[in-house]
């Protein structure tokens, strides 16, 4: 809120919180500001800037992570504040409410709540007049906050603005700032659709099998231009990352995909959900040329990746006839006739089947999330691994013949792939795991290269 005018009515709306970053204060507060200008029947324009802003030099990487919390809380900050009530009659009142009900929903911390109790005591000691509580109407107040069913969670910058500002800051400041070349975004060399556009109402799941935390900061700088919507899930979540990670058991991995069957119950109304790990490499333009309202994945293939239990396995992978399976083809709640039918259909054998597929990438429309998160919550009821999991439940809610065709996912299983990772960073590839991002900057700006549609030579 910088550039801001406050009119005397308004007064009151100048306490900053201090229980949240400097980078994020001001952003919380005009949210806060907002919602209790309803309630006075007060508004809130807009208009051309008053001073020319000539920016310092400092670590912007720095100012990322002091604003990580706006990126990953702000739309479920926004609903909260379109749902909040009060009873009090009076604003200064409202004023302490508000701030109450936002430390209890965790978007402050109680401090700010004393703190706002002895700043409306301050402005009644100087004889300030508050306001009246003004009744007002919520559905004009809504049509013009939701004017455009874009998604909340967005970059305001376009692309190539983005691209032209970050390249100036490197020109201006690569001597003063070395920490700023971490961040690696670079321009297309073709003209192709905007892609945060094209995932605007998806949400990408971030699964962490480990807590290495350190990656959220280089996997955002590469992916939140392209995703506004990401929601991180992982094991052992420190208190500071409570608000941007939601915490699953540490099981290594075993269960990654509880974290997909948990953001479709917690977020139901997106129109597609697209499930990942930390350590997968996603080629963003290669995605944004899938049909959204199909599966994405490797169709299992009947020779290596199908186990009819009734017959040895395709192989000795350890996985294969472990008990977890059967306990779910035994549960008559687990998968509906239906799904089973469909299961006989592909397998081409009809009851207890295995199927095996990896489980670093997939991608459900919404159309199919409910059901897919059901079969999801069986398996990992019943403790089923991951990647006998992920390909069953699959194919149990879609057959493989609607699948989109033009997913491409190479794994690196051998030791000397991983070490020449870069010979698959190729254009029409969608994923690659596994690739780390945390520590190697070389390999973040490969992977934007990428990203790009640009091989990587």
């Amino acid at each position: 809120m910088c550039n801001t005018l406050f009119s005397y009515d308004a007064l009151w709306g100048l306490v900053l919180p201090i229980s949240v970053s400097f980078r994020v204060c001001d952003i919380w507060r005009g949210y806060w500001v907002q919602r209790l200008l309803w309630d006075v029947n007060g508004s809130l324009s807009f208009t051309k800037p008053t001073v020319d802003q000539i920016r310092n030099a400092h670590n912007y990487l720095d100012d990322f992570n002091d604003e990580l919390r706006i990126y990953n809380q702000t739309a479920k900050f926004i609903d909260f504040l379109d749902s909040w009530k009060s009873t009090s009659k009076d604003l200064e009142d409202r004023i302490v409410d508000l701030m109450k009900a936002m430390a209890e929903n965790k978007f402050v911390e109680y401090r700010d709540v004393d703190l706002a109790e002895r700043w409306v005591k301050d402005l009644q000691n100087v004889g300030y007049i508050f306001p009246k509580v003004t009744p007002y109407e919520k559905q004009t107040v809504q049509t013009t906050l939701f004017a455009h069913e874009e998604p909340r969670l967005r970059l305001q910058k376009t692309r190539q603005l983005s691209n032209n500002a970050l390249k100036q800051c490197q020109l201006e400041e690569a001597v003063i700032d070395p920490p700023m070349s971490r961040i690696q975004i670079t321009e297309s060399r073709v003209v192709r659709e905007d892609s945060s556009a094209k995932f605007k109402d998806i949400l990408l799941i971030v699964n962490f099998n480990h807590p290495t935390y350190a990656a959220i900061t280089p996997y955002l700088s590469i992916y939140a231009p392209y995703f506004p919507n990401i929601a991180f899930y992982g094991p052992k979540v420190p208190a500071h990352l409570h608000d941007i990670v939601t915490e699953v058991p540490y099981d290594k991995g075993f269960t990654g995909y509880r974290s997909l069957a948990d953001a479709i119950h917690k977020y139901p109304d997106y129109a597609g959900y697209l499930y990942t790990n930390d350590d997968a490499a996603l080629n963003v333009f290669q995605l944004a040329q899938l049909d959204l309202d199909k599966v994405w994945k490797r169709v299992p293939d009947l020779a290596s990746e199908v186990h009819d239990r009734k017959k040895p396995p395709p192989s000795d992978w350890f996985w294969w006839g472990k008990p977890e399976i059967k306990r779910v083809w035994d549960d008559p709640q687990a998968l509906t006739a239906d799904q089973r039918n469909r299961i006989a259909a592909f397998s081409g054998v009809d009851g207890l089947v295995e199927i095996s597929a990896p489980g670093d990438a997939a991608y459900v429309p919404g159309r199919l999330s409910a059901e897919m998160a059901h079969v999801l919550d069986k398996f990992v009821e019943h403790k089923v691994h991951l990647e006998m999991a992920l390909g069953l439940a699959l194919v149990a809610v879609e057959p493989t013949e609607k699948w989109e065709k033009r997913w491409q996912e190479k794994y690196l299983w051998a030791k000397e792939e991983r070490a020449d990772w870069r010979e698959y960073l190729k254009e029409g590839v969608g994923m690659i795991h596994p690739v780390k991002l945390m520590t190697d900057a070389r390999a973040r700006k490969d992977v934007a290269l990428w990203i790009e549609s640009v091989n990587v030579v």
